[in-house]
């Protein structure tokens, strides 16, 4: 039978795991998409034959760096993912673009129609329209309308 006393005075607790688990549910999202960018790192360095320590003299940085990289414990910047996506010859992250965007200018008034001291804003709608396609065209209102809204 065991002794619980005996056992009880022998362990010394840990509480360093609880820490641990709770930064992992802090951090689950980035965690899980650095986990899907370390398994393309790990495919990529496969079809190359390349490890990670010749990865790491091409990116100037650790073998230990590469390693967190490849675990997915390391949060990386956008630097360091370009850095990779080069050598690689991979894409770990692809941003869309919308078809169309749309500037917006805004400034502030400090007086009215009537010269009393007021705080407006006003928003010229729109004041520049990209197209993006495969040649970008500018599309500016007639600057003489009177597109103005002031909140």
């Amino acid at each position: 039978m065991v002794n619980l006393d005996k056992l009880n005075n022998i362990a010394t607790p840990d509480p360093s795991w609880m820490k641990e688990a709770g930064d992992r549910i802090q951090n689950k999202e980035w965690l899980e998409k650095s986990a899907k960018i370390a398994l393309k790192i790990l495919r990529a360095l496969k079809n190359a034959s390349m490890s990670q320590k010749e990865l790491a003299d091409k990116l100037n940085v650790t073998p230990q760096q590469v390693n967190k990289i490849v675990k997915g414990r390391e949060n990386l910047t956008l630097e360091t993912i370009c850095k990779i996506e080069k050598e690689l010859n991979i894409e770990l992250i692809c941003v869309e673009l919308p078809k169309t965007v749309e500037y917006f200018t805004a400034e502030y008034l400090t007086t009215n129609k009537r010269g009393y001291s007021t705080n407006a804003l006003v928003i010229k709608l729109p004041t520049v329209k990209f197209e993006l396609n495969d040649n970008v065209s500018c599309i500016s209102p007639d600057r003489n309308s009177n597109d103005n809204i002031a909140a």
